[in-house]
């Protein structure tokens, strides 16, 4: 594009058709052409005539030549100075592979810069950069060119795009560093004809002097200035500016999350979330157990933070405000509180060591969640299967392999009968369905007659009573081995009514299949008197630690 005081802008086919019989005239040259060779050429012209070149491209004049865009240094020192304000020493950067990022880049010495390179697919783009920043824990990014990061765009993070992307990006929370003049701009053409305006702004006038433009331009395109614009809701709004070094911010930034302050973590944040109450729905009794045997979720937040081994660019953080019961399900009450607490569940839950486990995942399933659960204590079979269960992991064996090393313990001891009682529930079924299926494998015989084993689950001091008739037949019988497989609370009220009827230390041996046993001697409701004389010399099977080398050591022995 040409221009001239003696005829209108001019489109020619050629940039040098036409040049040879209108140089003495000529006094304007506006390259698009992103050629450096182009740029070259034309750079000899206008020194050589005296012409005004203004190339749509970043670089550093002279002279006669002006570049549109700002500089590479220019452009670095708006970022550093932009993150700095806030805080963030270190930002990340995307880049593309044009001159002018990598110029950037260079000034920066990063080490945590991404470059999308030659790929034009931009999903995969998009996968490949957000499991490369989770991994590194970045917050802070800065993109040059026309890459959105939208996987970013999150509260706790700073993005600042910058260049073509600026038109693109309409997510509230997000930062745009624009060069002067294309504040507005929505689209690549408005982009470029905003700055040129700019420029071209000094000769509207009608009077054109190229010398006096020339001062004019060279006093313009000395200064480094961007505006500081802030997205939101889809709008944009000027809330400060960088010029030569400083950055003035002046009006109010919402940032991702809705908040008007950001605040630079030590490490980003991992949210996981853990069942680690005792309260069940109202009307049902709470079970501290299950907040004895988290104590050990907390213990493994801390030691992993601590210990910086397995997220070294994180903070793992556990959510434990979750209190839609412990061990009961009842479907409206365990929906609405799920979800109530669905947005800070995170990234994993970890659920009560009862067997409301199913019910919960499939009331987040309708909830819209495929949360992943990790099993930390015994659970059911059932959520074993993938298929309905596939983002259920187990840490531990499923219940019923308790009752498989039992009464395979009972068929190496030799014991040719027993006494079982079990909760009528999940976690007791599955338990006394495996001593019936084994009850022929391993000789042995329950004597206590089969319609007293069930139990209620939830007995009381009050229910206690009820059972007396249950437990008077097993002592009838002169078996000293009895097998409590029950959920908490019930193995504990259980043993308080065999004390009322005058069992005492030593006169029968109680087998258990609770986590937290020794916990419950002084649990609210509890007798503790009665709970300790009889659980002196009980035992308990669950599944083993191998921790340290001497636990290495037992596992190989």
């Amino acid at each position: 594009m040409l221009y001239s005081p003696m005829f209108e802008i001019s489109k020619i086919a050629s940039i040098y058709d036409g040049l040879e019989e209108n140089i003495d005239n000529l006094d304007l040259i506006i390259d698009f052409t992103y050629s450096e060779i182009q740029h070259e050429v034309l750079m000899h012209l206008a020194k050589d005539y005296e012409i005004l070149l203004l190339i749509t491209d970043s670089g550093v004049g002279s002279d006669w030549v002006f570049f549109l865009e700002p500089s590479a240094r220019c452009e670095y020192s708006a970022i550093k100075e932009f993150f700095a304000y806030f805080n963030y020493s270190s930002p990340s950067i995307i880049h593309n592979q044009i001159q002018k990022s990598l110029e950037i880049i260079e000034l920066f010495h990063l080490e945590n810069h991404l470059s999308t390179g030659n790929i034009i697919d931009a999903k995969k783009i998009a996968r490949m950069l957000a499991t490369i920043i989770k991994t590194k824990g970045i917050q802070s990014l800065a993109i040059l060119g026309d890459d959105k990061a939208s996987y970013m765009e999150k509260e706790g993070n700073l993005i600042l795009y910058t260049e073509e992307c600026i038109y693109q990006v309409n997510e509230t929370g997000s930062i745009l560093l624009v060069p002067r003049g294309a504040e507005t701009s929505t689209n690549i053409l408005e982009y470029f004809s905003s700055m040129i305006k700019g420029y071209l702004g000094i000769i509207e006038n009608g009077i054109f002097n190229k010398y006096y433009v020339k001062k004019i331009w060279q006093e313009y395109s000395q200064k480094c200035t961007f505006f500081i614009v802030i997205v939101q809701n889809g709008e944009r709004h000027i809330v400060g500016t960088y010029d030569n070094s400083e950055v003035n911010i002046h009006g109010e930034i919402i940032f991702y999350g809705g908040k008007n302050t950001t605040t630079l973590l030590k490490k980003p944040i991992i949210t996981i979330s853990a069942n680690t109450v005792f309260t069940n729905p109202p009307g049902y009794p709470n079970l501290y157990q299950n907040w004895k045997f988290q104590e050990g979720t907390y213990f493994a937040v801390q030691k992993i933070n601590k210990d910086n081994n397995y997220f070294k660019n994180y903070e793992l953080f556990l959510y434990d405000k979750l209190d839609c019961g412990t061990s009961v399900f009842i479907y409206n009450y365990t929906k609405e509180c799920y979800r109530r607490h669905l947005p800070y569940l995170g990234y994993a839950h970890i659920p009560s060591l009862y067997s409301i486990t199913t019910g919960a995942m499939n009331v987040l399933k309708e909830l819209g969640s495929n949360l992943p659960f990790v099993g930390g204590a015994g659970s059911s079979l059932l959520l074993s299967s993938k298929e309905l269960f596939p983002t259920f992991t187990r840490v531990v064996t499923p219940i019923h392999y308790f009752a498989e090393a039992w009464t395979k313990l009972i068929g190496i001891y030799g014991w040719k009968n027993i006494v079982v009682f079990y909760t009528n529930e999940t976690f007791g079924t599955a338990l006394y369905n495996v001593f019936i299926k084994n009850e022929n494998l391993y000789g042995y015989k329950i004597l206590n007659d089969e319609k007293y084993r069930p139990v209620d689950n939830f007995l009381t001091n009050e229910s206690i009573p009820n059972y007396y008739e249950n437990m008077k037949n097993a002592l009838s019988l002169g078996c000293n081995l009895f097998f409590l497989a029950m959920s908490d609370p019930t193995p504990f009220f259980w043993i308080e009514g065999l004390y009322d009827l005058g069992v005492r230390r030593g006169n029968i041996t109680i087998i258990l299949f609770n986590l937290a046993s020794l916990d419950a001697i002084d649990s609210p409701g509890g007798n503790a008197t009665k709970r300790r004389e009889l659980l002196h010399g009980s035992f308990l099977i669950y599944n083993a630690a191998w921790v340290g080398e001497y636990g290495d050591y037992m596992r190989l022995e």
